[in-house]
């Protein structure tokens, strides 16, 4: 009697686990998003002059047009966060792994 406690509680310590690594979902990288993204802010002079290396935070939106739409840039910088916005903004993406109408942040790491 006491092997078959230890065994129903072993099971339900497994099912448990099991239900639990279950409900943990992986994050998703989206590497083609990610390159167009990367090619889109490919480096120019209008960035102006870095001191340098800066990550910045851009939260984005896709339209019903698979165009993104820069909602917000967490730089002080003016030329850099205008610099983003002009290079983003209303430009249609060829890969469809954002869901429309879904916000998303992304880091942008410029360096010198």
């Amino acid at each position: 009697m006491k092997k078959l406690s230890v065994s129903i509680a072993l099971v339900l310590l497994m099912c448990t686990a099991f239900v639990s690594a279950n409900e943990l979902k992986p994050k998703k990288t989206y590497s083609n998003v990610s390159s167009e993204l990367a090619t889109l802010l490919a480096p120019d002079g209008a960035v102006g002059d870095l001191e340098n290396e800066t990550v910045v935070k851009v939260k984005i939106r896709i339209n019903a047009d698979n165009e993104i739409v820069v909602l917000q840039t967490n730089t002080t910088n003016a030329e850099l966060s205008n610099y983003i916005k002009v290079s983003l903004n209303y430009k249609k993406l060829s890969s469809f792994e954002l869901g429309l109408d879904k916000e998303y942040v992304f880091d942008v790491n410029f360096q010198m």
